[in-house]
């Protein structure tokens, strides 16, 4: 691979070429997380002498183990990054250009999902080449704090530290990405999953407005915390260390010990974004509903059959029960839900009752909603087709959408999901999506009618593309008074 270097604000750094795109891997945006810096804002007077080698991935955070292969809870694990570098030293970009020496290439800024205590650049799911290159995009991704170190609500500390870096990687973006080709005035912000959350946060913080134009989200989550729980949450994980909730305590803590007791506390003790009324004023669905992004063109959807991933994961397909499903119904559904859900779906068994308000709870709705509210373009989509893995069981599972933008079907979700070995449908409808995604950063158009509350023209990416209705309208019915916002502390 030949070399190709570039000056950025902090110095010069060498990339290399590869599959006809330039990768400029592991550039500090940050300085390391170390001693009191760990719970504190990023600090970005970041340089360095020389040319620094971007060949290669930076450290990625401490965070959760690999979901794709269900370890137990005390599993802590730090993705690869190289032996010689310092592992506090994470807050890095990484850079995919199919031409360094253009100008006035739009930008898209990627966020990984993972449900906040975990995700790394470095995951293979996530080797840009394919959508930076079919796109004909600049593509930016990073890596930034997890778990407690990153979203830990504390006394003494900034609260919401995760979105910091974010936002410090993205005012990175605005002042370096021209070195690469790319337009600093035409920035697309896309997230998928815990990262779509994070993202819709981000673009309602008024300290960010003029880093982005335009703003894609994936599967969003509704997993905003109110500040009572993530004030339980960050007492009880500091409780199981024997520590207090402050900075000043788990800065004595190592990083891993505190992914451990994250990983061996119950589902609901995970830290995540929370409304704190300062870093983070409002949660994005009534950010989006007072006009927050008005003049910003989104895009945004969802896949058919979101939670049947974790079902596969959990080795629960085929062994979901009645008295399983009914009990989701009972503890997610809206008032008078579990009953509309069976009228809605009376052939549905179990397992398909379980998945739907599953999927509805915890994905399709609260992203279906931010479509609704918001008052600028909108273009809502879904993702319709079946993976081969599990014998086509999963459906359209959550991050199915993710070996279809990226081209990668060889390592990571690829494998998972696409067994490897994708059909030529499958390729070709990842090649769809990848130019709707690059015309969509480039203009504000991807290339299908847009939605409003009266039409819910909806862009289906299935065997043939299609513009439909919304698909979910029965799920849309029983969830249409519910209000989506910041999780309760109980």
């Amino acid at each position: 691979m030949s070399s190709v270097e570039r000056d950025v604000r902090a110095g010069r750094v060498r990339g290399a070429w590869r599959g006809g795109v330039a990768r400029f891997l592991g550039i500090p945006y940050g300085r390391p997380l170390t001693g009191a810096a760990r719970f504190a804002a990023p600090d970005t007077a970041v340089t360095w002498d020389g040319v620094l080698d971007a060949t290669a991935f930076g450290p990625s955070p401490p965070q959760a183990p690999d979901s794709r292969r269900l370890p137990g809870p005390s599993d802590a694990r730090r993705p690869p990054g190289p032996s010689d570098s310092d592992p506090d030293d994470y807050l890095r970009v990484n850079v995919w250009t199919p031409d360094p020496d253009a100008t006035g290439l739009p930008v898209i800024v990627w966020v990984c999902g993972d449900g906040f205590v975990a995700g790394a650049s470095a995951d293979p799911s996530f080797e840009g080449t394919g959508l930076a290159r079919d796109a004909n995009v600049v593509l930016v991704s990073m890596d930034h704090r997890l778990g407690m170190d990153g979203f830990a609500l504390l006394e003494d500390a900034p609260a919401n530290r995760g979105l910091l870096d974010q936002a410090a990687a993205l005012r990175w973006v605005r002042d370096n990405v021209a070195a690469f080709g790319g337009d600093p005035g035409n920035v697309t912000v896309y997230g998928q999953s815990a990262g779509a959350a994070c993202v819709a946060a981000l673009v309602t913080m008024p300290s960010n407005r003029g880093l982005f134009r335009r703003v894609v989200l994936g599967s969003v989550p509704n997993a905003y915390l109110s500040p009572e729980r993530a004030r339980r949450v960050a007492a009880d994980v500091a409780g199981l260390v024997g520590a207090r909730p402050t900075a000043g305590d788990l800065a004595h803590v190592p990083a891993d010990d505190l992914v451990k007791a994250v990983g061996a506390g119950p589902a609901q003790n995970v830290p995540g974004p929370v409304v704190d009324g300062e870093v983070l004023a409002a949660d994005p669905w009534t950010a989006f509903g007072d006009g927050a992004l008005a003049d910003v063109p989104l895009m945004i959807g969802h896949t058919r059959n979101e939670y049947r991933l974790f079902v596969a994961r959990a080795g629960l397909l085929g062994r979901v029960t009645a008295d399983v499903a009914d009990h989701a119904l009972g503890a997610l559904a809206p008032p008078g839900g579990p009953d509309a859900y069976r009228e809605a779906h009376p052939d549905a068994g179990p397992e398909e009752l379980y998945d739907l308000v599953l999927s509805d709870a915890l994905f399709r709705m609260g992203t279906y909603r931010l479509a609704e509210l918001h008052q600028g373009p909108t273009y809502l989509y879904e993702l319709g087709l079946t993976v081969p893995a599990h014998e086509g069981a999963l459906g359209a599972p959550h991050c199915a959408d993710i070996p279809l933008l990226f081209d990668v079907f060889d390592a990571g979700l690829g494998v998972e999901l696409f067994e490897g070995n994708p059909s030529c449908t499958a390729r070709k409808l990842g090649a769809r999506m990848r130019r709707a995604w690059g015309e969509f950063a480039r203009g504000g158009d991807p290339g299908w009618l847009p939605f409003d509350r009266d039409r819910r023209l909806t862009r289906v990416f299935d065997e043939h593309l299609s513009e439909v209705r919304y698909p979910e309208e029965a799920s849309r019915r029983i969830w249409s008074d519910v209000r989506f916002g910041p999780l309760p502390a109980s």
